[in-house]
């Protein structure tokens, strides 16, 4: 089974499945799934998307970097991250957070275009509010995943 990180926000989960890419020692294929709520089936699963072991240990400094904003600019917002591949797009925005606890709303676009067909990018997503807590959650899931998959 391929190691997951789950970014569970008030309304919206995002699953994101590892694979050790094939073709690299650095990438991993990424798929996100969408579910709303507590639907037991995504509304939406990605396609494959290469992205650096870097781009994934960068999107955990943007979140960390981005709770330690909050905590003196409650309205402050976050630049768009998006890895290199352009698989997903991703930006934090304003919330109230002290230290440990707290929220703020988090948008996820994801890119539904299928690789190597030359479509056009178009991106599905979410936007809602995410705990401290549950952002947390997610960085250690994601810092396991990759450890697994050795990059």
């Amino acid at each position: 089974m391929s190691p997951t990180a789950t970014l569970a926000a008030n309304r919206y989960r995002a699953v994101f499945c590892l694979e050790r890419a094939p073709r690299s020692t650095d990438h991993a294929d990424v798929t996100i799934a969408l579910c709303l709520d507590d639907a037991t089936e995504p509304m939406f699963t990605s396609p494959p998307s290469f992205v650096a072991a870097d781009d994934l240990r960068r999107l955990l400094r943007y979140l960390d970097d981005h709770l330690a904003l909050l905590v003196t600019r409650p309205n402050g917002e976050g630049i768009v991250f998006c890895p290199l591949e352009l698989g997903f797009q991703l930006q934090a925005l304003g919330g109230e957070v002290d230290g440990d606890g707290g929220e703020f709303t988090l948008r996820l676009m994801v890119n539904a275009r299928r690789p190597g067909t030359g479509e056009e990018s178009v991106y599905l997503g979410c936007e809602g509010s995410v705990d401290v807590a549950a952002v947390r959650a997610f960085a250690a899931e994601l810092v396991a995943a990759l450890a697994a998959l050795q990059l």
